[in-house]
């Protein structure tokens, strides 16, 4: 997956690329638009330690 080129996989092969490579945000994004809300709040607490961002997409 290079940077500036679309992806034509699966959510799934994305969120293994993303993993792969420590993209947390993109994780986060993937999560959330394929219901797996839980996992995304757990990302963003857990690995980027980010409390105030972890409100806000509760919020959402």
């Amino acid at each position: 997956m290079a940077l500036g080129r679309p992806f034509t996989g699966t959510p799934f092969q994305a969120a293994q690329e993303c993993e792969s490579r420590n993209y947390i945000p993109e994780l986060v994004y993937l999560y959330s638009k394929t219901g797996q809300m839980k996992r995304a709040l757990y990302l963003i607490i857990e690995r980027l330690g980010d409390v105030s961002r972890a409100i806000a997409f509760a919020k959402e």
